[in-house]
């Protein structure tokens, strides 16, 4: 008997189902799965009933015994399994028709190839294996996610990461895994704005129609889009935060993995006076990105305190021939601030977004076109404050300490002089070493 309540409906109701007949051909077998409508009498490849049927895709066959249930993460399926040399984790293919045309999903064939981890096979489909787990009580399932995987046993947590590259090509940022399996792929950004009025507001006891401003709610959103030109660079920061040099479109931009717009620049303020007289606040075919954070501290107060954060961007500017760094400032709550005056301090009226804080000189000061590429701040052990290395491509070092060539075919990799202007009380470098 069955007892249940019908769609729509408040009373229960109760049905009395007759017993499910037996299968004819059931396989109870302890070697091969239990597959319905199982027929003896077929090969030992294809173990389907005489009427076609099996509900089982496909079957591995592995040595060892089972320590987990397994876990299903992306294309791979993980468990762990005890072995004479020790207990493995062990990473399959969960599609294995994909890399073996050999095999035909649904007919319940078993998978060969797998019943070594290290011998040789023409189509192997174990991922990657021979990693011990130490100890020897009972693992627990993996689980994971965003390229991450963690289980436990009885020694602690253990957690593992898959390699993921990002590549950038012509009109798309592509990421790819270890085997070289793309993941994901992006090849524009969007923004959703709000144009024409306000979106309505719903109300929870519908007073008013259910719209709270029922008068100005005549807004809709529209959504822009923007394909990638030649990105040159991406950056992964986050498991949903990504961070590119888009080239052809003269802008550097973070974006969620939707393509989402978080952050956009194409064109610098520049409140405290770095740039030089002439020099563009637009970017130009920038090639390369880097972003790091400071917090703001106030230092009038005692103890010290943090006020707000900063976000810095060094852009690799090479249309304009230069290396600039920006900053975005933001309060505690995270909102950018507006109370920035020319000097730096937070007393004036300033908005706090994309302003420069450093740029090279080097065509204004000393006449020169380098063609910055690609650039990194670094942060040695001992050293007073970071460094900031750059790849410059046309220009190269004739000799140590002598002459530098410029429009050179060859290129160099340069140290810059590196003082960026900072708000008072932000925390620009602290020496490891003391």
């Amino acid at each position: 008997m069955v007892t249940y309540t019908p769609a729509g409906g408040t009373t229960a109701r109760s049905v009395v189902l007759s017993p499910t007949p037996s299968l004819a051909g059931a396989s109870t077998s302890t070697t091969d799965p239990t597959n319905v409508g199982y027929d003896p009498t077929t090969t030992t490849t294809q173990r389907v009933a005489s009427s076609g049927f099996t509900p089982i895709l496909w079957y591995y066959v592995l040595p060892g015994l089972p320590l987990s249930s397994p876990t299903l993460n992306g294309d791979v399926i993980y468990f762990t399994q005890q072995r004479s040399t020790g207990n493995f984790i062990v990473a399959v293919d969960a599609d294995p028709a994909a890399n073996d045309p050999r095999v035909r999903s649904g007919s319940g064939e078993q998978i060969m190839g797998v019943s070594d981890f290290t011998g040789p096979s023409n189509i192997n489909h174990v991922r990657w294996a021979n990693i011990p787990v130490s100890g020897t009580g009972a693992v627990a399932p993996p689980v994971g996610g965003q390229g991450i995987l963690a289980m436990t046993g009885d020694d602690g947590l253990r957690v593992y990461q898959n390699a993921i590259t990002l590549i950038t090509d012509s009109k798309r940022v592509i990421e790819v895994d270890g085997a070289s399996a793309a993941l994901w792929s992006v090849d524009s950004t969007f923004r959703a704005d709000t144009i024409g009025g306000e979106l309505p507001v719903f109300t929870s006891d519908f007073t008013g129609g259910g719209i709270s401003n029922a008068a100005n709610a005549t807004g809709r959103t529209a959504v822009q889009r923007k394909a990638f030109s030649q990105p040159s660079v991406a950056r992964r920061l986050a498991s949903a935060d990504y961070l590119v040099a888009d080239t052809g479109n003269n802008r550097v931009l973070r974006m969620d993995r939707s393509g989402k717009l978080i952050w956009n620049l194409s064109e610098v303020s520049d409140p405290f006076g770095i740039l030089a007289v002439g020099d563009p606040l637009t970017l130009s075919s920038p090639t390369d990105v880097q972003v790091y954070v400071l917090n703001t501290l106030n230092d009038l107060k005692t103890p010290t305190s943090v006020v707000g954060y900063e976000v810095h961007y060094i852009i690799s500017d090479s249309g304009n021939s230069r290396i600039v760094e920006v900053a975005d400032y933001f309060d505690t709550r995270g909102n950018i601030r507006t109370d920035l005056a020319a000097d730096g301090t937070l007393t004036g009226g300033l908005r706090g977004e994309h302003v420069v804080v450093y740029t090279t000189r080097t065509g204004s000061a000393q006449g020169r076109s380098l063609g910055f590429q690609s650039v990194q701040r670094v942060a040695p052990l001992g050293a007073p404050q970071p460094l900031l290395i750059a790849v410059v491509g046309n220009a190269a070092v004739s000799a140590p300490n002598t002459t530098n060539n410029t429009d050179y075919s060859g290129g160099a990799l340069v140290q810059l002089q590196y003082t960026p202007f900072r708000v008072p009380g932000a925390v620009l470098w602290t020496n490891p070493a003391k």
